[in-house]
């Protein structure tokens, strides 16, 4: 029998439910390096427990996320400084209960798209159990995907409404898209009962409009309108509600269940995977990783979008990504210590920058601007350390091999570009050769280091 002081202390604690959830969150995203993640999720808990001085608090912070206008109720507790721009959902409660939510309404039927082919289907009726962390595998045609027809002006509601929800925010465009068609519309009436706390999760809803309760334990504690979302854990594994959610007023609501999107992300995860292994391979300069270190890599890299114009880095600020452009073309500028602006040569698809910034930990040293839109894989500094190390010497060597060629010390040929133009053959362009510091430039391996 356990000691009754062990028990006191893990419930003080509130221990009994953390161990499960970081159980389910290393199952739901199996990390590469899951020791770094433990910590960083402890890390995560502890500062929202020192912001919170309630459990209660917490747990229903973890279910509701709001609008910049949303309201709190005078009677509950201040959630201004807790709720507004974070995301939410529930946290385990102790007692499970076996009510589930109802399946998508019958009347909104689903586009399953194979191979660019569309069928419809209608949802079975009925309730349909869940499994706690449920472990996914991508299907066996990853490019299916669920439609259900929606508006423009709908769609761009729903990308509003999740734009600060971190499920979302971290997902590509592509991706986001795919979870935003697969969403079914829910009407309801007022003083409808949308989440029951206790019961257990398994839907995200957005508001489209409406007002709608929040009650915990029976008290109300928040009003949230338009654009707000709630239930958001159920999208990552089943855990009982924290909070009752009652319709005030007539509303609509944009939903989507734990399946559909876990299925949809682990499908574009797989899709990721095997389009940046092709791509890297394809990337001169990692030629040397072998299959596994192309795979951790692949699963690191992150896909950013930039529209024409965007600045991707801007000269002088911390560096804390390296990036390979996937897609499109990127201008390089740099303003000298004499405040005149100078132009690099552009790079391309293949090509790198950002890597001496991280390895020197020293500012960017120039702006990078897309030209067109712009798809790069970015990689962060902890991530390019770790993984990065067996090509740790080619940056080196890159730099290494074009001091030779200038025929000065490694130490004093900082301010020069240099770019591949065919096979082995380069050119350089002085820029600034009264400050030479450290080397900068393009690496043969079609990479900018001045970044």
């Amino acid at each position: 029998m356990q000691d009754p002081r062990v028990l006191t202390y893990m419930e003080r604690h509130e221990l009994n439910t953390l161990f499960p959830e970081l159980e389910g969150a290393l199952l739901r995203y199996q990390p590469s390096d899951p020791y770094e993640f433990v910590v960083g999720c402890v890390r995560s808990v502890q500062q929202k427990k020192r912001e919170s001085k309630e459990s209660l608090l917490y747990s229903v912070k973890m279910e509701i996320r709001t609008p910049p206008y949303f309201s709190t109720h005078p009677s509950g507790p201040n959630f201004d400084q807790y709720v507004s721009h974070q995301q939410t959902d529930e946290n385990p409660v102790h007692q499970r209960r076996t009510t589930l939510p109802p399946s998508p309404p019958s009347n909104h039927p689903l586009h399953i798209m194979r191979n660019n082919q569309t069928r419809v289907i209608t949802p079975r009726k009925g309730r349909r159990m869940s499994v706690s962390a449920e472990s996914m595998r991508p299907s066996e045609n990853v490019d299916e995907r669920t439609i259900i027809y929606k508006s423009d002006e709908a769609k761009k509601r729903i990308d509003e409404a999740t734009t600060l929800n971190l499920l979302f925010k971290n997902l590509d465009r592509e991706t986001k898209q795919h979870v935003v068609d697969a969403m079914f519309e829910k009407s309801v009436v007022a003083n409808e009962i949308v989440i029951k706390q206790g019961d257990e999760g398994d839907y995200f809803y957005v508001i489209e409009h409406g007002l709608f309760e929040i009650f915990v334990n029976g008290q109300l504690v928040l009003e949230i309108g338009d654009g707000g979302s709630f239930g958001e854990l159920a999208l990552m594994y089943n855990t009982p509600r924290a909070a009752t959610v009652r319709a005030k007023t007539n509303g609509t609501l944009w939903a989507v269940g734990r399946e559909t999107f876990l299925r949809t992300i682990t499908n574009s995860v797989y899709r990721k995977r095997k389009a940046y292994e092709d791509f890297l391979r394809s990337v001169s300069f990692l030629s040397t990783l072998d299959r596994s270190e192309i795979t951790k890599l692949a699963d690191a890299l992150e896909p950013n979008n930039y529209d024409d114009g965007d600045t991707i880095i801007s000269q002088g600020e911390p560096g804390e990504h390296f990036y390979i452009i996937e897609q499109g073309t990127v201008s390089i500028s740099k303003i000298s210590d004499t405040g005149i602006e100078q132009q690099l040569p552009s790079l391309n698809v293949g090509s790198y920058f950002g890597e001496l910034a991280l390895i020197n930990d020293q500012p960017r040293k120039a702006t990078v601007v897309a030209r067109g839109s712009v798809r790069v894989a970015a990689l962060r500094r902890d991530a390019f350390v770790r993984l990065l190390g067996p090509v740790m010497d080619i940056f080196r060597r890159n730099a290494a091999e074009y001091n030779l060629q200038q025929g000065r010390p490694q130490e004093s040929s900082d301010n020069h570009v240099s770019s591949q133009i065919n096979g082995d053959e380069s050119m350089a362009v002085d820029i600034e050769d009264e400050y030479p510091r450290r080397r900068s430039g393009y690496s043969g391996a079609g990479g900018v280091d001045v970044l």
